[in-house]
């Protein structure tokens, strides 16, 4: 047989199994039913708890909550994060092409601007579409001092970023990072933008949990949550909240949990859970879980982040815990709810109690009736007599003692 004989017998068998193989799939497609192609730029991603969208450009914005249907009382844990798809290094400018106007979240140091996510949580069924008309009020703050960004850089296949930018005081350009553009928080109902708009300090969503949002806690009825990035990219959600079962006689905390890049952070509902001692009979108010863990954020302009968490006294009670820190460490604070909304340099303008930079401390106090706030407020670099290294670093707390609440 010649070489071109060879070839050509080949070239004929190779014919025939092509034409098998379309004949078997052709069966395939015509006995099973059909499903339409999915969306180029948007995707259900795991369960229909996510979902997720991918620009040109290689960023996939994908959003993802813990239930579609929740209990009347119940909070809502949402994630979010943005990923470079690409398995090579992205570099993207910053752009400002919002689908709509939202709270701010703060992916990276809030004084680097600017930020480059938006979320909300709102009572209603609405499309991406539909948040243009009804999520359009302007969210505004400044500091000090800060960083004007003009490029991020993705690592490969990564969340993870550096970004380069203008110091405004001595106008050095800068790199920072890397940062994690990954969040996970826990609301307990919508947001008033309009309201939160004009709040004197704006919410800014972060890994701190120090600026959350204020709500109106959920009610019956179907809710949108949608987050937004400032590359024009946006994900709309939505879930049902259903009349609590009369059965439901307590209030549980929830957990929630994300993890991404080895880093992996917990975030508990505000909602205090109440358990009887069996041997005492009396009430102890679990204000802050043993175990339970979150994050605080330093800072080098005198105004660090901070995780507040609300509690009410209604008889004179003993208020115990205790907690441990990373570096460079926290202060706690427990302050009046009337103090609490005054803030002076990152903490209450008054206090009942502080433990001073820490990281690690028990405490025990007694207070008298009213409503009060557990403050955790992260290091304050560059303020006073010493400077704490690394700038804008994030502490992570963990609650060694449960935060509880006894009648004395």
């Amino acid at each position: 047989m010649t070489q071109r004989d060879a070839i050509g017998t080949t070239v004929v068998v190779v014919v025939v199994v092509i034409v098998i193989i379309i004949a078997t799939v052709g069966f395939v497609m015509l006995s099973s039913p059909s499903t339409p192609p999915p969306n180029s730029a948007t995707s259900s991603t795991g369960s229909p708890t996510t979902s997720s969208t991918t620009s040109a450009s290689g960023l996939r914005l994908t959003e993802s909550i813990s239930s579609l249907t929740i209990a009347e009382g119940q909070s809502l844990n949402v994630s979010i994060s943005i990923l470079n798809t690409h398995d090579a290094l992205n570099s993207i400018q910053p752009s400002d092409q919002w689908a709509f106007q939202g709270v701010p979240v703060s992916l990276w140091p809030a004084c680097y601007f600017s930020l480059p996510a938006q979320m909300v949580v709102l009572n209603g069924s609405y499309t991406a579409q539909d948040l243009q008309r009804v999520a359009n009020s302007t969210f505004s703050y400044g500091c000090a001092e800060g960083v004007e960004i003009t490029q991020v850089v993705f690592q490969a296949s990564s969340d993870q970023v550096n970004i380069t930018g203008t110091y405004s005081v001595t106008g050095a350009s800068q790199t920072h990072g890397p940062f994690q553009m990954a969040l996970n928080f826990t609301t307990g109902g919508s947001w008033n933008l309009s309201a939160l708009s004009q709040e004197p300090n704006i919410p800014i969503l972060s890994q701190d949990q120090s600026r959350q949002p204020n709500y109106t806690a959920f009610a019956p009825g179907v809710y949108t949550v949608a987050v937004e990035d400032e590359w024009g990219q946006a994900v709309a959600m939505h879930f049902t909240v259903v009349a609590a079962s009369s059965s439901s006689a307590s209030k549980t905390t929830t957990t929630g949990s994300s993890s991404s890049s080895g880093v992996t952070t917990t975030s508990f509902s505000p909602s205090i859970s109440t358990v009887s001692t069996d041997s005492t009979l009396s009430t102890v108010t679990v204000i802050v879980p043993q175990g339970a863990t979150y994050q605080v954020q330093s800072s080098y302009d005198c105004l660090a982040g901070h995780f507040a968490q609300p509690f009410n006294v209604t008889i004179p009670s003993l208020l115990e815990g205790g907690i441990g820190a990373s570096q460079p460490g926290v202060t706690l604070y427990v302050s009046t709810a009337q103090d609490a909304q005054t803030v002076k340099l990152g903490h209450p303008a008054a206090w009942v109690y502080t433990s001073g930079l820490t990281n690690s401390t028990s405490f025990s106090l007694l207070l008298s009736p009213g409503s009060y706030v557990f403050w955790t407020e992260g290091a304050d670099m560059g303020c006073g007599a010493s400077t704490i290294t690394p700038l804008e670093q994030l502490t992570t707390v963990s609650a060694t003692q449960a935060v509880t609440l006894t009648p004395s």
